[in-house]
């Protein structure tokens, strides 16, 4: 591979070791290409003329690289080589010598003479334990100061070492690749082939490591003979997967919802077109990167999220509260930070945080018994969401708003709270529509079937709706019928019902909790009026007493 430019997080590094009086450099990255890239850099002959960590050295610079494996090896100017043989590695290798036989030989040469030590695939916490002492001990020590000494450590993740380390050492971020990288990367690999690529790749692969994105492309060479785009978002997905979040590129955009014109109009109006608008750019003016959608369960928040990242056509990355959360100890931080560098990497990307309100609870309702696991989540995700840099945009859903830290939810963080509430009756129609035409194709005998259904099945959640059009079609092709008449939909409703007297008062709080939450009340004010004045049948008296009772214009 071609040699990448100098970015540089490497000089970045030398930067921060001038600045900063230690003599350690955590560098957090998985990319075995990263790890390529900083060896070839630390046995270039420029490495130590070029000054880059302010060296001047009247003696040779040894460089050695201390790997769990391998032991101990060294450069002798051309390639590495083993400096023992004796002894085994901790996990029974025949090369090398154990790490604790090597982190005391690395500390005498480091003491003693000028050395750059690159200690690379730490990659658990029993690894990073057994090191942590000697990097305390090396960050600030005279003596390697003196000598100019320099130690990399390598690390998937810098959060396998405690909180001590972590602050003695400086922390070196590489990106997973940079447009550049993967450009030099595709035409390479494009060049062997005798392939072509398509320049649309170049924007798809963002947030893949350079390893990455290599295996994808050869492996759709292999495949199908070219480097396909599809092969490319599919192993991107795939890998978003195994950092435990679930990344798509929505289908479907505003025809996926049924009714809810007022809150189709505000997001057109003030978050799609404004992050369109380049002129609204130049005047700094952007639309919210912090959105909170509210209300009662079923109500089409996450389907909101997917048609807002549809209509701007970013990637929606999904994440799951319940997911974040996990029983060993450190690993919940761990994938907030790596939610953070996925999406950043991403971005500009739809992130949708689903039951938002596990992270993000009251203070007096914590339950102190996860040793305030959930409160330094909750603090390392409002500094990412409170963060001017970041570049995604955050929408959160709750059915619980009232549970929330007001800190959490301030403005800054979730610019609009915006309520969610059950479906009027044009809205029910529509959604009726949409899951009998649209998300799937299900016959119905004709179409007066749907207005009554949306007439019979007032305050119900578009989720409900849903249930209601499969279990119509159920019935229907059990019985072999061909089409979906009003005796299925009659049946259905047997099957999936709500609690009406329930779900009024349900209904009823929400209205008083949205009045309290809201951050435009005059959306607010025309989200009320839409769904209180536009019923039809029985549902109409049930809507004007409620109206006349929370005194609502």
């Amino acid at each position: 591979m071609k040699k990448l430019n100098d970015f540089d997080w490497k000089k970045l590094a030398s930067f921060k070791r001038r600045a900063q009086c230690s003599s350690v450099l955590l560098t957090e990255t998985e990319d075995p290409k990263r790890v390529d890239e900083l060896l070839a850099f630390v046995t270039s002959e420029e490495f130590a003329s070029k000054n880059y960590f302010n060296m001047e050295l009247k003696k040779e610079l040894r460089r050695v690289v201390a790997d769990p494996w391998e032991g101990l090896t060294q450069w002798n100017g051309k390639e590495w080589l083993p400096m023992e043989t004796e002894g085994s590695s901790p996990f029974g290798g025949v090369m090398g010598m154990d790490l604790a036989t090597a982190t005391r030989r690395l500390d005498e040469m480091l003491k003693r003479e000028p050395t750059v030590a690159v200690v690379k695939n730490i990659s658990s916490q029993e690894l990073a334990r057994a090191i942590s002492l000697a990097l305390q001990n090396w960050s600030t020590h005279p003596k390697i100061l003196f000598q100019k000494s320099i130690v990399f450590v390598v690390t998937p993740d810098s959060l396998l070492f405690d909180d001590q380390t972590r602050r003695l050492c400086i922390l070196i971020e590489p990106p997973f690749s940079t447009e550049e990288e993967r450009k030099a990367m595709l035409d390479e690999v494009a060049k062997a082939f005798k392939q072509k690529y398509e320049r649309l790749i170049l924007t798809a692969s963002s947030g893949m490591t350079l390893h990455d994105l290599e295996t994808a492309a050869l492996e759709s060479i292999f495949k199908n003979g070219k480097v396909q785009l599809s092969a490319i978002t599919t192993a991107k997905m795939d890998l978003m997967r195994k950092h435990g979040f679930e990344l798509t590129y929505p289908r479907l955009g505003w025809e996926a919802i049924g009714g809810y014109q007022t809150m189709k109009d505000y997001f057109r109006d003030n978050v799609i077109r404004i992050i369109k608008d380049d002129v609204a750019r130049k005047w700094g003016v952007g639309a919210s990167r912090g959105i909170l959608l509210f209300g009662l369960g079923g109500t089409g928040k996450s389907l909101f999220a997917k048609v807002m990242s549809k209509e701007l056509g970013l990637p929606f990355i999904k994440v799951s509260s319940a997911d974040i959360f996990a029983g060993i100890v450190g690993e919940t931080e761990r994938k907030v930070k790596n939610l953070q560098k996925v999406a950043e990497a991403n971005a500009p990307c739809i992130v949708f945080i689903d039951e938002i309100d596990q992270i993000g609870l009251r203070r007096d309702l914590v339950i102190s018994t996860d040793s305030g696991v959930g409160r330094r989540a909750m603090n390392m995700l409002m500094d990412w969401m409170g963060d001017d840099e970041r570049k995604s945009i955050i929408v959160g859903a709750t059915n619980l708003i009232s549970q929330l830290d007001t800190a959490f939810i301030r403005a800054g963080r979730f610019d609009d709270k915006i309520p969610l509430f059950p479906p009027q009756y044009d809205a029910r129609m529509e959604i009726l529509k949409v899951h009998t035409n649209v998300v799937r194709k299900i016959p119905i005998a004709h179409e007066k079937i749907l207005d009554v259904m949306a007439e019979k099945t007032a305050m119900w959640s578009g989720a409900e709706l849903e249930l209601l059009c499969v279990a119509a079609a159920r019935i229907a092709r059990s019985n072999a019928l061909s089409s979906v008449t009003s005796k299925e939909f009659n049946s259905a409703l047997t099957e999936v019902t709500v609690n009406l007297e329930k779900r009024e008062k349900e209904i009823k709080d929400f209205i008083t909790t949205a009045k309290e939450y809201a951050s435009n009340l005059r959306l607010l004010e025309q989200q009320l009026k839409e769904y209180l004045t536009k019923e039809k049948g029985e549902a109409i008296d049930r809507l004007k007493a409620l109206k006349k009772e929370l005194q609502i214009q």
